[in-house]
């Protein structure tokens, strides 16, 4: 039996032939909050009294259905999860309350909400959603990211004093509150860290062996007391998540490349481990699905994408999006390495064709199409970074290694683009898509990576299971 190709009638709507090979597209990361009372340090949002504006804007356009008309064109029906991004969240959640009812008919398949939180601001926003979520007549996960960094020589130096015990206070509270309640309806409700570590926290870890254990003693007390505390089926901690991550974004120097290479070799001398591990763990398990680059590349432009008055790649772009934003921003002395970015020239670039408006179709398609190559095709990729590897080597910015061998120079290629891959990085930073930023490479090519094969064959030799 032949197979015949699609009949595809032209004057069918666009949207409708888009259905068919883009059903994949389930996830929107939706722009709901402009402002927020903190200035952590490693925050990609530069602050400015005209995001007040933004702010107020924005509780107008959720409000009178204008995001909710741009989720419905780009997604349909077919909406399953839905982020709340921009600065802190959990300040608009009693707006989200409120026009949640309209999203939840126009997505019949829309089971999860999910938002990252420093739990540094009032917690009752939070407390109050949730009650709401448990009176739905319909199953909905509420995943909520705390963002904390650790003990006060960390997360206090990271936000502010007193931060490191304000956080699992706020965390107590709320778990003490759910496991309070007499019925759920069909809500659970899932915790996880996200804890970010500075080339500065590095410094300080590297001065005492104890900081480390204090570091994951932090987390271990803060799950211990979780599970002490829940008797609630439906809230949950997921286990394993507090292993440091880097501040992605970063302006990373070769002597960075050295420091970072020395805080993992103390790491994995004390037998502790950073997400990249896992990550490496990753590649290990499914190397036989390589073929399938997708499934290593961060969700953006794939899966998920940001929606705000406009279409974006992910959230990144949002504060990109507005004009008299960037004007403030590039008029004002504001010690943020971001601002660096804002330059007018690549902006034009990033919202002329990466910024689409949800009623020009053909821009919309072409985003798609583009963002195909990138999650579809390593090839490029892979090499540019091996020859930019073997540059750098000659410049003297990364190990020599780099430039005589070949297979340590693949292997690296194939973990920066899965494990570090971010099409907005590099956007950002290059203007494609396709090309990573130097600095990453110099982060992780002075033994950085090679560290990282040494500890992954120990894991290997010894068959175990992280945590």
């Amino acid at each position: 039996m032949s197979i015949q190709p699609m009949k595809v009638d032209m004057m069918e709507p666009i949207t409708v032939i888009m259905s068919h090979k883009y059903s994949h597209i389930r996830a929107a990361e939706e722009e709901v909050a402009a402002i927020c009372p903190l200035n952590c340090v490693y925050c990609y949002i530069p602050k400015h009294p005209y995001m007040k504006k933004l702010h107020k804007a924005l509780i107008e356009s959720i409000r009178s259905g204008k995001h909710l008309d741009t989720l419905k064109r780009h997604f349909g029906k077919e909406l399953e999860s839905l982020g709340l991004w921009g600065t802190e969240p959990t300040i608009i959640l009693d707006v989200i309350q409120e026009e949640l009812p309209r999203y939840l008919e126009t997505f019949p398949n829309l089971k999860e909400i999910s938002f990252s939180t420093s739990l540094l601001t009032d917690i009752s926003y939070l407390e109050r959603f949730a009650r709401f979520l448990t009176t739905l007549d319909r199953k909905m996960e509420l995943s909520v990211q705390v963002s904390v960094d650790g003990p006060s020589f960390t997360t206090d130096v990271n936000r502010f004093q007193g931060a490191a015990e304000k956080i699992p206070k706020n965390f107590r509270t709320l778990v003490r509150t759910f496991n309070n309640w007499e019925k759920n309806g069909g809500l659970t409700v899932e915790f996880r860290w996200k804890a970010t570590i500075s080339i500065d926290n590095m410094k300080t870890f590297l001065t005492d062996d104890y900081l480390v254990d204090a570091y994951f003693g932090y987390f271990k007390r803060l799950n211990n007391t979780f599970n002490e505390m829940n008797g609630a089926a439906w809230v949950k901690l997921k286990g394993g998540t507090y292993a440091p991550t880097l501040v992605v974004p970063g302006k990373y120097t070769q002597r960075d490349g050295l420091i970072f290479t020395q805080f993992l070799e103390k790491l994995h001398e004390l037998d502790y481990d950073t997400t990249y591990t896992y990550r490496m763990k990753k590649l290990y398990d499914w190397s036989h699905e390589t073929y399938k680059k997708f499934m290593f590349t961060c969700s953006g432009g794939d899966s998920n994408f940001g929606i705000g008055d406009k279409i974006h790649l992910c959230h990144r772009t949002f504060f990109i999006e507005d004009e008299g934003y960037i004007n403030a921003i590039l008029e004002t002395d504001i010690d943020n390495w971001d601002v660096s970015h804002f330059e007018r020239g690549m902006l034009k670039h990033i919202r002329e064709k990466f910024i689409v408006d949800p009623e020009d179709e053909a821009a919309r398609l072409r985003l798609l199409y583009v963002m195909r190559g990138y999650h579809d095709f390593w090839k490029f990729e892979m090499q540019s970074i091996m020859a930019t590897m073997k540059e750098l080597a000659i410049a003297g910015q990364v190990r020599k290694e780099y430039l005589e061998d070949d297979w340590l120079c693949e292997r690296f290629s194939m973990f920066i683009v899965s494990a570090m891959g971010c099409p907005m990085e590099n956007l950002l930073n290059t203007g494609s898509v396709h090309v990573v930023p130097l600095s990453i490479l110099r982060l992780w090519g002075n033994g950085a990576f090679q560290e990282l094969l040494r500890r992954f064959r120990v894991y290997i030799k010894k068959k175990t299971t992280y945590y």
